[in-house]
């Protein structure tokens, strides 16, 4: 384990607006959107030591420069991210490719950006309808890889929050561990909740409110008459005594 402060050397930022840093200490990358939030780190560990660099491995990152993307088309025409690094050490330029699950985070986090939270429905050339996916579906893959990920569970937590699901949004953001959120949906569910059932709750209220009243009254009338009773036969045995007198 390297213990201390990261040495950052270099940073770099990509056409979606993610950022790359680079940590001469450690010798890693570690990308970052464009609120802060940490998306992944790329290079072995530990890193940055010599050691790492005569056991031959390729990703092995000892002292970085500079880094920056490089964006090349493939052979499907289709422009891919890579990640250039210089390493003073080796004295040699570093390629790192986006795999698989770095390019759904970087779709996600772009499309979550960009307000394409959710999917969104298109018509084609041909008048047909079809499914644009939106972050949601990106980060639902970035899950079905990673389990662990908690910017996936928060992104689609956010994603049932806008659609008004938030007793389902509530459970994402719990695996998220974030409080914030989790309170947004909970004081959004409590309201909904009050607001479909306002008219059963004010019925309740009211019979609660005229039972208590009826009793009341019914209890006042009851005792009133109970005196009323003891006052005339009260009047009724002090006639009886006179009349024996």
């Amino acid at each position: 384990v390297i213990l201390g402060p990261s040495v950052l050397t270099s940073v770099c930022i990509s056409k979606t607006g993610n950022f790359t840093v680079t940590d001469e200490k450690r010798g890693r990358l570690f990308t970052y959107d464009s609120e802060g939030n940490l998306l992944y780190i790329t290079g072995d560990q530990p890193g940055g030591t010599s050691t790492t660099a005569q056991g031959g491995l390729s990703n092995s990152i000892i002292k970085p420069i500079a880094s920056d993307y490089l964006y090349r088309l493939n052979n499907d025409n289709v422009e891919e991210e890579t990640v250039i690094v210089l390493d003073g050490s080796s004295k040699s330029i570093m390629l790192f490719e986006t795999t698989e699950f770095g390019k759904a985070v970087n779709t996600a986090t772009y499309l979550y950006q960009t307000g394409q939270i959710e999917d969104q429905i298109s018509v084609d050339d041909n008048g047909n309808e079809i499914i644009v996916p939106g972050a949601e579906s990106y980060w639902r893959e970035v899950i079905r890889m990673n389990t662990n990920y908690e910017l996936a569970y928060l992104g689609i937590g956010k994603a049932l929050n806008r659609r008004g699901q938030y007793q389902e949004a509530m459970k994402y953001f719990e695996l998220a561990h974030n409080a914030t959120y989790y309170s947004k949906a909970f004081n959004s569910y409590r309201d909904a909740v009050l607001n479909e059932n306002f008219n059963l709750l004010m019925s309740v209220v009211l019979v609660a409110v005229a039972a208590y009243v009826i009793s009341k009254v019914t209890t006042y009338i009851n005792n009133k008459n109970l005196q009323l009773a003891a006052l005339a036969e009260s009047e009724e045995e002090e006639k009886g005594e006179e009349v024996d007198e």
